[in-house]
Order: structure tokens, then sequence, then C-alpha cells
């Protein structure tokens, strides 16, 4: 009779403990997230899912990377057909939340949960990139210089140069760096900048395309400021001592054999060219320079953000994942030697931090060169395209407008006249 008892209650035992394991399986919630296609960031991303799994137990990530030029289109499809993520790591969180498909984060950021805003640098929480009629949507997740001027220490050398920090030292060093054949063609720019990023050469003139970042803007590009400072431009490109450009990949390469002196583009391209890659190539970052009496400013973008997506069924879990993602942790691990973006925190160069993966930036010199050039002094946002709703329309026209204006097609008088005209219009809207 113990016998039987005992078969009995072991049998009891085991359906109760397979109960527990299936019950416990089935409470396992999956969250889908999407973030920009890179195999190499996957290395670093599995670091965080690994932890972020570890710490939710009840929790496993399902990550998908979605190719950049694809990813604005694929949220929208993915919109109408009822298949977004939970979280997502992308840019332009206002052009969602002002369609409805982003929630609102104040409720999680203050509650018990939540997380210290004053952790963020200076000017990047809240910021207009993450805004949308009065409301946090998202998380900021890079600092990133936009435009970085990177240049060549060994010309720099060689031509006995110290880095610009006015206009007129400027004009003085790239018009001695650039190189001319005997028929007058041009063997090394002294300049070379990325067109489409002029609105962050406006702001070093002491004015910004807009009036006010965020809701209400009104375009200013006639303000004298910021005409002053594109005739600069202009004079240089019509001297010949500076080259305007939108050839991303190969201006890079030019740069790095030696054929550029100057170099102003997005804060990401260094890492084509960082240590690990081109141990030889001796380059540094400059701080934007300025007329002579002005204080030199930071152009700067956060619009690279995350957020949670209004059809996501598990809210505080989807929170949950956002925080590691866009946290201390997660963007020093995935910004680690991409030297012209960072993590967005000030506490990146504290020696007692906590956290190990600032330790990179501390050791790095070329890092901790950007990282002391962003904690300088107060960055700025200065493109309406990276905050605002229909940013991608924003940048079209300023791209073509530039564009037009550096082929001697129009004056700065036309240009500026057609950007308030043409962005005003979509600002206004």
């Amino acid at each position: 009779m113990k016998k039987v008892v005992c078969l009995v209650l072991g049998f009891l035992m085991v359906i109760s403990l397979l109960s527990v394991f299936s019950a416990s399986g089935a409470e396992k919630v999956t969250l889908r997230m999407w973030a920009t296609a890179s195999p190499l960031r996957d290395l670093v991303r599995n670091i965080i899912w690994k932890n972020f799994e570890e710490k939710n137990p009840a929790i496993k990530v399902d990550f998908e990377g979605i190719p950049w030029s694809a990813f604005n289109e694929k949220i929208l499809t993915s919109a109408v057909a009822g298949t977004l993520p939970d979280v997502c790591r992308y840019i332009g969180a206002p052009r969602f939340a002002s369609r409805g498909l982003l929630i609102p984060l104040e409720e999680f950021i203050k509650g018990p949960d939540g997380i210290d805003t004053g952790a963020y640098m200076d000017g990047v929480f809240p910021n207009a990139s993450i805004v949308w009629d009065g409301a946090v949507y998202a998380l900021p997740f890079a600092w990133a210089l936009e435009p970085g001027y990177f240049y060549n220490k060994d010309i720099f050398r060689e031509e006995g140069l110290t880095p610009p920090k006015t206009w007129s030292e400027l004009r003085a060093v790239v018009e001695k760096i650039t190189k001319k054949d005997a028929d007058g063609t041009v063997t090394r720019d002294g300049m070379v900048f990325m067109s489409v990023l002029t609105d962050g050469f406006l702001i070093t003139n002491g004015a910004m395309p807009t009036d006010i970042i965020g809701e209400g803007a009104k375009a200013t590009y006639s303000a004298p400021e910021n005409v002053e400072a594109l005739e600069f431009l202009v004079g240089l490109v019509n001297d010949g001592y500076l080259r305007m450009s939108g050839a991303w990949g190969s201006e890079s390469k030019f740069f790095i054999e030696g054929r550029t002196g100057i170099l102003a583009t997005v804060g990401s391209n260094p890492y084509g060219w960082r240590p690990a890659i081109h141990p030889d190539f001796n380059w540094g970052t400059l701080l934007p320079p300025t007329p002579e009496g002005k204080p030199q400013v930071l152009p700067a973008n956060y619009a690279d953000s995350g957020f949670i997506f209004a059809s996501t069924k598990n809210p505080e879990l989807a929170w949950k994942l956002l925080k590691a993602y866009c946290g201390r942790e997660g963007s020093a691990l995935i910004w680690t030697q991409k030297f012209g973006s960072l993590p967005p925190f000030k506490d990146i160069l504290d020696p007692e931090t906590d956290n190990p993966h600032y330790y990179v930036y501390q050791m790095e010199a070329h890092l901790r060169e950007i990282v002391e050039i962003a904690l300088s002094g107060k960055s700025i946002l200065p493109t309406p395209g990276d905050w605002h709703a229909r940013g991608d329309e924003i940048w079209s026209i300023i791209d073509g407008e530039y564009g037009l204006l550096y082929a001697g097609k129009q004056t700065v008088a036309e240009t500026v006249a057609n950007l308030d005209e043409k962005v005003g219009a979509v600002l206004s809207e």
C-alpha cells in the first residue's frame, strides 16, 4: 500500500513539475526589436540581448536588422500591415509620433522603473528630435557631430600649420594645403565639405536655420548671419580652396590617402578610418571655426533614438528593452570605436565610472578627443531635417538648394529666399 502511495505521489509531483515548466514556457514573452542592419554591431548586440534576457528570464528578444535605406518605408508599410515590432532604434521619432504610431514615454521616464534624465549630455534631453506635440516619444541613443571637422595631422605638420579656430585662420590653412599641378588642376584639396550638412556651418556665425527648434519654428535662412556664412563658403569654393561633395565613401578614401587636408562630414564616417583599420593614418578632430570674437559651438545630431510602437501588447516589458538598448551600457557597446558618434551621457570620461564599456572612450586617444569636444559646451541640433516630422522632405529641399548654390546656378540671396519659402512652408503645415 505504501508503495502504491509513493508511486502516486511521485506521479503527481512529476505532473506538477511538468505543469510548472509548461506554464513558465507559456508565460515567456517574445519582444521584437528593429535597428539598423550591421553584422559588425551584431556581435555587441548579442551581448546586450544576453545580459537583458539573464536579468529578465521571462523575456526573449527577437531582433531584426533593417537596411538603413529601407528603414523608413519598412516602418510605414508595416504600420499598415499591422506587423510593427515592439521596440525600434532609428531616427525621426516625430514623424512616427505624428501618425499615432508611438507611445509617449513620460510615465515610464518618471515612473518607478524610470531613468535619470540629468545623466545626458547638455542639450540631449529633451531635444526636438524626440518630442512631438509637447510629449517625449523616444530615448536619445547617440550624440554625433554633424558635421564633424576632421584633419590630416601629417599634412598639417608638413605645412607647419595649427588647427584653425576662426574663419580667417581656416581660409589661410586651406589655401596653403590646396595644391595644383601645372595645368591648374587641384591635386590636393584644402577642404572638402558634404554640402547637405551646410546648416551645421551656419550656426558657427551665431544664427540658426530656424528661429526656434521644434514646434512653431519658422525658417530664418535669410538672417544676415546665415547669409554671411554662406557667402564665406561660396567664396572658398569659387577660389578653389573648398570642394563641396555628396560622395561620402570616396571622400573618406581621398582623406585617408592624403588628398584632402580637412574633411567635414557626418560624425560616424571616421569608423572607416579608425586605427584598427588604418593604423598609420594620423588624423584629428576640430571644433568648428567661427568668425573672430564669436564662441565656438557644436553642430550635433541626436536624432538617432529608440521608441516603442503603440501596437505593442507589452508596453512595460518593451520599456525595459528600450532602456537596456539605449541606456549607458547598451549605447556604449554599440558606439564603441565609431569615433564621431558617442553614447549621449555626460559621465563617459569619469575615471570612477561603474560602466566598464566607457574605458575604451577614456583610453583611445581619438575617441577621448571627440568626447572632450562633445563635453566642452552645449551642442546644438541645427537642421530641421533632423527633428521635424517631415524631415526627409526638408532634407531633400536643403540638398537641392545648396546643390544649386555651389554649382553656381543661383546666388546666396536666391538660395536663402528659396529655403525660407520651401522649408517654411513645411514647418507651417
